[in-house]
């Protein structure tokens, strides 16, 4: 039995019958429906005087206002922000705890009750730590596939790129109790929740959600997921909750079968590190261009608001006009236009394995590219950890298009990543990750 100390807890955050949901666009109205609950999962690991906290939460993602505030609190029951890692699912059929432009409003009340239990599950799991060990390994699965096809006139959308890099492995850490029974099982994946599209009113922690709980039913002790460089990468079967349920199950069962080979850590050895990276920006349209489109998403929404069109159509008419008032802001209101954007980068080692995360929607070669370069045996590289920025591509995806590239910035941000973005994030998650093996 090793020194290290574990602690696990789990909190219900799903949202009353009426909120937005979030992840896609042009939805009618509020969520109508429960389809099953979401939760926030915390896992605390303590060794020595070092602790690392390892959080899943089944929401698309979270603001970075909601970020400072749990590491606030996470500090007060010895988590350091270095060591919290705040993992979003991504489920594209969860309230809003990021706003997205024009994919629903938040609800305050509702935001505060996710940020209250959140921070329950955190204090539980640090308070409850325990004698335990742990044991990690990788699983074969592949439940998604790479969506940026390329199309004979030069265009590039959302489809089935059969070459496309993917992720086609769970990596898993197992934590037991002191008499060999499982505490706690936290498995990752790469693949976008997106099973049941834009249409769906129903609230889901989509396969995230039934892969947490087919692992608990499986006797691993309580599942935690997270989601990995799935920018480019979409489920397979896909548009309804029988494939819902399908892709989840298939990904606990592979991670389950895969606790019998696990390796032992003898020595899980904790260490954390926040790195900043300075990743590059495009630069804005000029002025008049600029002013051009800004006149042109006013009159769309203005006659969507004539019409009187739903709020899901009237938020996609005016998600483009706030996006170009916000960019023109940033390139021509305040000084000149930035540069680049300082972006945090994580990173942990527990015992020889390490995980980096990144606050974006990253594609998943960026993962693959990073994970390849680390030092460590096994590295995990998760995406929509901590905030997110928006999506960064590979360099090579700018000159194919696609949505996005071009598109979605629309949704996070004013200036989109530069081509040089990922090599840029490479090299720090590199640093980072060389930072916690030494």
């Amino acid at each position: 039995m090793s020194n290290l100390r574990a602690g696990v807890a789990v909190r219900e955050i799903t949202p009353p019958v009426g909120v937005d949901l979030t992840g896609y666009g042009g939805r009618p109205s509020g969520c109508t429906s429960i389809h099953d609950p979401l939760y926030a999962r915390a896992l605390v690991l303590a060794e020595g005087a070092a602790t690392v906290a390892l959080v899943s939460l089944d929401v698309l993602g979270i603001s970075f206002a909601l970020r400072d505030r749990l590491r606030e609190h996470a500090a007060t029951v010895g988590i350091p922000a270095s060591g919290l890692v705040l993992n979003a699912s991504h489920t594209h059929a969860g309230p809003v705890t990021q706003h997205l432009r024009g994919l629903g409003e938040p609800n305050d009340a509702c935001v505060e009750r996710f940020f209250t239990l959140t921070c329950e599950a955190m204090t539980e799991a640090a308070r409850s730590v325990q004698p335990a060990s742990l044991s990690t390994g990788r699983a074969a699965v592949r439940i998604g596939h790479n969506r940026r096809q390329h199309l004979v006139d030069g265009r590039t959308v959302i489809g089935r790129n059969r070459t496309g890099a993917i992720v086609p492995h769970a990596d898993i850490l197992q934590v037991r109790r002191r008499d060999g029974s499982p505490l706690a099982t936290w498995f990752a994946h790469a693949c976008h929740p997106t099973t049941l599209g834009g249409s769906n009113l129903a609230v889901s922690g989509e396969f995230p959600g039934v892969a947490a709980r087919a692992v608990e039913e499986m006797g691993a002790g309580v599942g935690l997921f997270a989601q990995g460089c799935c920018g480019d990468i979409n489920p397979t079967a896909a548009g309804t909750f029988d494939a819902v349920a399908q892709n989840g199950r298939t990904l606990a069962t592979a991670v389950v079968d895969a606790t019998a080979s696990l390796r032992d850590v003898e020595a899980p050895t904790l260490c954390s590190h926040l790195e900043v990276a300075r990743l590059s920006l495009q630069p804005p349209p000029p002025r008049d261009v600029l002013e051009a489109r800004i006149e042109e998403y006013q009159a769309a929404a203005d006659d969507g608001a004539r019409d009187c069109v739903d709020q899901g159509k009237q938020g996609m008419l005016d998600a483009p006009l706030q996006w170009t008032r916000a960019v023109h802001d940033v390139a021509y209101a305040n000084g000149p236009a930035p540069t680049t954007l300082a972006v945090e980068v994580q990173a942990l080692r527990i015992g020889d394995v390490g995980l980096i995360t990144m606050p974006g929607d990253v594609f998943a070669d960026v993962g693959n590219r990073i994970e390849a370069a680390s030092p460590f045996r096994q590295t995990t590289a998760l995406a929509y950890t901590n905030g997110c920025h928006g999506y960064v591509p590979t360099a090579g995806a700018y000159a194919e298009g696609g949505y996005e590239v071009d598109d979605a910035i629309r949704y996070y941000g004013s200036l989109m990543f530069a081509p040089a973005s990922e090599g840029e994030l490479l090299a720090a998650a590199v640093r980072a990750l060389h930072s916690v093996a030494a």
